[in-house]
């Protein structure tokens, strides 16, 4: 899947340059208005070449002859029209390299704007196409084969909070989440019954948590026999995760990456890499997945600019992105790794999953 990105993002150059050559240029716009600069400039500097040597001939020819000489008004008087001519002359050629210049910058602006239309449209086409393909390659789901961690063994009345069998010999520690689901009924598309946090570690198999959300208390209760699934957390072991694209924990449009991973951390799990959406750098505990890495979870990543122009900053960075996000999907996919929404990989967890994005707002 990402190699066919790669192939189709090095084959962007040439899907623009193909764009390009439709449009029918000739030649580079830029250098021939250089070109054309270049020529006012050395027009004027020959012009005032000739001045000047013509000045000093007629100086020496005054100097020579008598101030009433009729040759010389004659030579002054011809002097004054050749200035004169010189002048209209210099005045023309100069108005019409201007008109030519002109002509030139204009051309390139609406060649620039050709190319950054030219550029935009075969990124999209290579989007549609990226995507397309995503959506034929079959992906083995490890989410689905998950297995329970553990189950309830005690429920209050209120379903305020419930007892696990879970405890210090299986490394639980408060904080912990879990999504709850009936004996029988786990499928990693299907939504949860209920989510708890553990709040205390009371003994070697035994811990307390919290309810933090419960679908239909009426409906569809709380059980003793209900079953624990959190695909980042396994008893006495430390499950390893890659992060990529901005993890909104609240709805709020801001980029909660580094609670998440704190989060994750908190819950025993090892984040060997994730991207820094704010100086998009790599971080973790490796810096790269690795063989050992179970989970690739993959935020919201930007979309290009509709108006970005290619030296644009935040088209710029927008490539940034993706290049760095694509590198981390290829890694995955050719180690193995079960790639997976953030959104349902939060609803696995048994953590908050926000109910709406609002509009983006200055990162946190």
């Amino acid at each position: 899947m990402i190699r066919t990105k790669h192939i189709l993002n090095g084959g962007l150059a040439l899907v623009i340059l193909g764009s390009v050559a439709c449009l029918g240029f000739v030649g580079p716009v830029v250098p021939l208005a250089a070109a054309q600069e270049d020529k006012v400039e050395d027009v004027a500097q020959r012009l005032e070449t000739i001045r000047i040597e013509t000045e000093k001939i007629l100086g020496a020819l005054k100097n020579q002859l008598p101030r009433d000489d009729v040759h010389l008004k004659k030579l002054i008087d011809l002097q004054a029209e050749s200035d004169k001519l010189r002048a209209e002359q210099m005045t023309r050629l100069l108005a019409d390299l201007a008109a030519k210049l002109g002509d030139l910058k204009k051309d390139k602006n609406q060649t620039e704007a050709k190319l950054q239309e030219a550029f935009r449209d075969a990124l999209k086409d290579a989007e549609v196409k990226i995507k397309r393909l995503e959506q034929k390659i079959p992906q083995l789901d490890l989410l689905a084969y998950e297995r329970p961690k553990g189950k309830i063994v005690a429920v209050d009345a209120g379903q305020k909070t419930v007892r696990l069998n879970l405890g210090a010999a299986d490394r639980v520690k408060p904080g912990l989440t879990f999504s709850v689901y009936g004996d029988g009924e786990y499928k990693s598309t299907v939504d949860r019954k209920a989510s708890i946090e553990v709040v205390e570690v009371v003994g070697e198999n035994k811990c307390r948590a919290r309810v933090t959300e419960l679908k239909n208390a009426v409906r569809h209760p709380l059980a003793v026999g209900d079953l624990l699934y959190n695909p980042a957390w396994t008893p006495g072991l430390r499950d390893r995760v890659a992060i990529v694209g901005v993890i909104d924990l609240d709805g709020d449009g801001r980029d909660d990456t580094a609670e998440f991973v704190k989060a994750l951390e908190r819950d025993g799990a090892i984040v060997d890499v994730w991207l820094d959406m704010q100086d998009l750098t790599l971080k973790g505990a490796r810096k790269a997945i690795s063989f050992q890495t179970n989970f690739l979870i993959v935020g919201d990543l930007p979309e290009a600019p509709a108006d970005g122009k290619a030296d644009d900053p935040r088209f710029e960075r927008y490539v940034a992105v993706q290049r760095a996000a694509n590198d981390l999907h290829d890694a995955a996919l050719q180690k193995g790794l079960t790639v997976v929404n953030a959104r349902r990989y939060l609803a696995l967890t048994g953590m908050k999953v926000p109910k709406a994005t609002e509009p983006k707002g200055k990162p946190k």
